[in-house]
């Protein structure tokens, strides 16, 4: 009698196979570089750090051992330099309000200088305050001078004026253009920058309608500005 001929099944495991997609790699998308102004043509100082978000790349697991990688946060495209985008945005200061700068007057902004401004104010070293101004035909006029609003000199600038303050800094956030003005308070209870600013406006090549954000640290008791174009 001719033996019956069992065959074995082959056993194929499926926990050999690797999760390796190569989906799952970190996204290292080039639309999140660091912070820099093509018109300074240089990056920012060290105090200036890149903006990032601290959650990026982080992988979470479930509890039944599943692991998922969390989507990475991206932030909303912008225009990286100064740019010609529509000034949707009126913006104002608000004398209660805790945000960590304070607008010079009324004037529009567009939605990308808005997010600009935001980063720019969050990525670099902590300032007694900052103050967002739109340079006007008065500010980049030769031979004339940068006023700063009531409230600001009230708040911030006056008790650096009781006398003119001959030798103050100011210079681009690149750390260009670093140029000696005097600052002292107006008639008007305006502090205003007056010798050496259109030389400073010059160098800076501030042009109006600009907008830019004045940094003001103060340096063994005397202020210094920190100018960035938004």
């Amino acid at each position: 009698m001719r033996g019956d001929r069992i065959n074995d099944p082959v056993n194929i495991s499926s926990a050999e196979s690797a999760d390796s997609s190569s989906d799952e790699a970190v996204d290292t998308s080039s639309d999140e570089p660091a912070y820099t102004s093509s018109d300074e043509g240089v990056d920012m100082s060290s105090d200036e750090r890149a903006y990032s978000s601290s959650d990026d790349g982080v992988d979470t697991s479930s509890d039944e051992g599943m692991c998922y990688r969390m989507k990475k946060k991206k932030l909303q495209k912008t225009c990286k330099d100064v740019c010609d985008c529509p000034r949707e945005y009126s913006v104002g200061y608000d004398p209660n309000s805790e945000a960590d700068w304070m607008y010079s007057k009324k004037f529009m902004m567009s939605k990308c200088a808005r997010k600009r401004l935001s980063c720019y104010v969050h990525s670099v070293k902590p300032a007694i305050r900052h103050y967002v101004c739109e340079m006007n035909k008065t500010f980049t006029k030769a031979g004339q001078r940068m006023y700063f609003s009531t409230l600001f000199t009230e708040k911030h600038l006056m008790k650096f004026l009781s006398s003119p303050v001959d030798r103050m800094r100011i210079k681009l956030s690149s750390g260009r253009c670093l140029t000696y003005v005097q600052l002292m308070k107006g008639v008007d209870k305006r502090a205003a920058i007056t010798h050496n600013w259109s030389r400073f406006v010059e160098r800076a090549k501030l042009k109006e309608r600009e907008i830019c954000v004045f940094s003001l640290r103060h340096c063994k008791g005397v202020p210094v500005f920190t100018v960035h174009k938004i």
